[in-house]
């Protein structure tokens, strides 16, 4: 062995990590990573750590090669032979756009590919989820991922996203996956189509949330004041953004429901963006403005000047427009 050999396999393990990261953010890092798993052992796991953290199985575009499909299968299920899926924090899975692309993809397909992955995420060398992504995906995949197999999966996972896709019936299958994320800080769903009304909550309620986006796909209704309500509840200390609407403003003990909720967002200590769209005209008469976010702008201005002394920023009066626009980021 000569002597620089020597001194790369005696470098401490907390410095080859250092490395992996360092090469990861470098511009054509995969090349590089490959060949640092070819050095020792120890770089080995530590490129590999980094190399394959991400893993994205993707049939997004209309023109997207029946090849380029199977690859992605492939490649995901050698990662899974090989014991390398350990690794996988991030994961996405996208499909075609239904409306523009749902006569290229066949039914048969789709559920032998949901049926591959979730048994490669249950199998021996299934990888710790910290972050999953779907994306237009069939309901045989939202069906596989609502299996009580992929109970364990979910509630590791510390960030869930989903994105619906129009004309697909996903309610049932989307509240049953909501309540198995234990450990979920932001989840985020677009183009609902599913209306949460649990007074349970939308959630696990032991999940320590700290953000929740759900919007409504074409006006659809997603959650109503007591499902919210239980929601906030459960994440009192801890949710920081709610995004959620549009809200079912009727019911017969509406205005005493939304009271409380008033009453239960004003409680939240670091809770600096609430939106559930437009209040009714009767709700608008009874607070004198327009929305939750209205009501609530007092304490969101406090909790945003809370959080800005807390990170060092500056809040003196001739600072005020950069206060502001700190106030429209987190906002965002």
């Amino acid at each position: 062995m000569t002597h620089d050999m020597m001194t790369i396999a005696c470098l401490p393990q907390e410095t080859i990590d250092q490395i992996a990261v360092f090469v990861g953010h470098e511009r054509g890092s995969s090349a590089v990573l490959k060949s640092l798993r070819l050095v020792s052992r120890p770089f080995y796991y530590s490129a590999s750590r980094v190399l394959f953290q991400e893993f994205y199985i993707t049939r997004e575009y209309a023109g997207f090669k029946e090849s380029d499909r199977r690859d992605d299968i492939r490649a995901f299920l050698e990662l899974f032979r090989s014991g390398t899926s350990r690794f996988i924090r991030v994961m996405r899975v996208s499909g075609p756009n239904h409306l523009a692309s749902s006569g290229l993809t066949e039914e048969e397909e789709e559920e032998e590919q949901a049926d591959t992955i979730a048994n490669a995420l249950q199998g021996n060398t299934r990888p710790k989820l910290k972050a999953l992504d779907l994306c237009n995906i069939s309901d045989s995949m939202l069906h596989e991922f609502c299996q009580p197999a992929m109970a364990p999966i979910i509630a590791g996972l510390r960030y869930l996203k989903i994105i619906g896709c129009r004309g697909r019936s996903n309610g049932v299958e989307i509240q049953t996956i909501l309540q198995y994320c234990e450990s979920v800080r932001a989840v985020e769903w677009i183009n609902c189509e599913t209306f949460f009304d649990r007074p349970t909550g939308i959630i696990h309620p032991k999940t320590p949330l700290e953000r929740i986006r759900l919007n409504g796909m074409s006006g659809n209704i997603v959650a109503s004041p007591l499902s919210l309500l239980a929601t906030v509840c459960n994440a009192r200390n801890t949710i920081r953004y709610l995004s959620v609407y549009p809200m079912k403003w009727q019911s017969a003990a509406l205005e005493e429901q939304v009271d409380e909720l008033v009453g239960e967002l004003t409680s939240c200590p670091f809770l600096y963006h609430p939106n559930m769209g437009s209040f009714p005209e009767s709700l608008a008469r009874r607070y004198g403005c327009k929305s939750i976010s209205q009501v609530l702008k007092s304490h969101t201005k406090r909790v945003i000047h809370i959080l800005a002394v807390h990170n060092g920023f500056n809040t003196s009066p001739a600072n005020s427009s950069r206060l502001t626009h700190l106030e429209a980021a987190l906002g965002g």
